[in-house]
């Protein structure tokens, strides 16, 4: 049977079980929380990349970055795309990235 989106069970709010269970994920490994200045600089720094060639990689507009960057915070898409970046070209530098970003389920893609 094919699901479509008449077929797909739905919770409160027009969430779905796996968009919950997604969200639940996200909070858990708070990747909207960890992105600073500080850990923005650091990659900024592994990569060698200005603040300019960061915003271009994550396809949103200087102002947008700079309001979320200068507040202290990123979150949202671009958090998710650091923490992507990060986990990429940092984890054997480094021991706290967020190397279990799409493993919603607690399985480990390293076992």
């Amino acid at each position: 049977m094919t699901v479509t989106k008449n077929t797909r069970k739905k919770t409160r709010n027009n969430k779905t079980p796996a968009s919950v269970l997604i969200e639940a994920h996200y909070k858990l490994i708070k990747v909207n929380e960890v992105w600073d200045r500080n850990r923005v600089q650091r990659l900024l720094g592994y990569l060698r990349l200005s603040e300019r060639e960061l915003v271009a990689m994550l396809n949103t507009t200087t102002s947008s970055f700079k309001s979320c960057y200068l507040r202290g915070s990123v979150t949202g898409p671009c958090a998710l795309m650091l923490s992507v970046l990060e986990s990429t070209y940092l984890s054997e530098f480094i021991t706290d990235s967020l190397d279990n970003l799409f493993d919603f389920y607690g399985t480990s893609r390293h076992s």
